[in-house]
């Protein structure tokens, strides 16, 4: 009897309580979104640092988490290899979002708000120490507050007489909201010319209708196996911070007469004029590395083109990173395959894969096959975007 009079008592509710944005979606836009969206940055039309400003975006909140459109990343999990930059939302906190938004999204308890995020700002050196160097362009670039901007390029001299190798890069863009991507390769010039005349012949070729033939730049560090393909510097997107080479590798910086970093930036209209100082800052190694590290196109030494190769360039635009021409495009093409391959005849080290594309990228894979015919797939992006 004492048993069942103990339990005649009210029952606690088992529910749980509904997800607040303080308590619970905050969390995790804070810590996965918020690089991103805020005030400054190349998502800053969605901010959510507060309840105020996410709260209007609820329901695009949870469409995007749910199909995993947010955070971008396209890399297939079941047909790829393991990232360790992986930025993908746990099931739990998508779960969460998602339930956030089902109750109506409320507010909560302003104790229960976590503080604001504390981004890292300037260099960003782990030691703290500042670049040995900062090399920028020498005037703001003006950006347009609407419409396509061409690819805007810049050089900047090197101002070493002797090779350096780098062993940490960061390329910082001055207006982040503007700067869709930036790369940053290094080029000779021949002998006597200037960067003046380059943007000369451009002018005229552009003007007349015909390759420019007449003044040529040289990539001063290569990729393996092909001299005629550059070694990228440094290169930005959105979210990419420092890089630290590390491991006995290091890149190479060459020293000399007519030596330019090209600085090759595609920007995009925010509906103001903007401007930007973009610039890269090196930390530098004394020794020489047991490695040195390559950015170069990874499959670009055989072009093939809905199963043509392409053999030879023709006048139009080039496929970037490569010596050929891709046809145009003919209108409403649902599927238009273009394969690269490129051989390497001793072992390489890969650390990184960047696919890239504008509006008519929908589909990448990167494949490696060795030289016993096994294939192994390395990244599979089924909708890229």
């Amino acid at each position: 009897m004492i048993a069942l009079a103990l339990g005649l008592g009210p029952l606690a509710s088992s529910a749980p309580a509904s997800p607040t944005f303080d308590k619970d979606a905050a969390l995790i836009l804070f810590k996965n979104c918020a690089k991103c969206h805020r005030p400054g940055e190349i998502a800053s039309t969605i901010p959510l640092l507060s309840y105020e400003t996410a709260r209007p975006w609820a329901k695009s909140i949870k469409e995007k988490v749910l199909s995993r459109q947010m955070p971008p990343w396209g890399a297939d999990p079941n047909a790829s290899m393991k990232f360790r930059n992986d930025p993908r939302l746990s099931q739990r906190d998508i779960d969460t979002l998602a339930a956030w938004v089902n109750s109506g999204a409320p507010k909560g308890n302003d104790r229960d708000l976590p503080p604001l995020p504390e981004f890292p700002q300037g260099w960003l050196h782990p030691s703290g120490v500042p670049p040995d160097i900062v090399l920028s362009s020498p005037d703001e670039i003006q950006i347009p507050a609407r419409g396509e901007i061409p690819y805007i390029r810049y050089l900047v001299k090197v101002p070493f007489a002797e090779d350096k190798w780098v062993a940490a890069a960061q390329v910082r863009p001055g207006n982040r909201a503007v700067v869709h991507h930036m790369a940053i390769t290094e080029l000779k010039l021949d002998d006597g010319v200037t960067p003046a005349d380059l943007d000369e012949m451009a002018r005229l070729s552009k003007l007349l209708g015909v390759p420019n033939q007449l003044t040529k730049s040289r990539p001063a560090v290569t990729a393996p196996g092909d001299p005629a393909v550059f070694d990228m510097l440094g290169m930005y997107v959105p979210g990419a911070t420092i890089e630290i080479y590390g491991q006995d590798s290091a890149k190479l910086l060459k020293g000399g007469q007519n030596l330019y970093l090209n600085f090759n930036i595609h920007y995009t209209a925010t509906g103001k004029p903007e401007k930007d100082r973009s610039t890269i800052g090196l930390w530098f190694q004394t020794a020489p590395p047991k490695h040195q590290r390559f950015r170069v196109p990874g499959a670009a030494g055989t072009i093939i083109v809905q199963g043509r190769e392409l053999l030879t360039d023709a006048p139009g635009r080039k496929a970037e990173g490569t010596s050929v021409a891709i046809p145009p495009i003919p209108p409403l093409t649902e599927k238009y395959e273009v394969i690269g391959v490129s051989a390497y005849t001793e072992p390489v080290t890969i650390y990184a894969l960047q696919p890239h594309a504008h509006l008519r990228g929908k589909y990448f894979k990167y494949a490696a096959v060795y030289p016993d015919g096994r294939e192994a797939t390395l990244l599979t992006v089924p909708k890229y975007d």
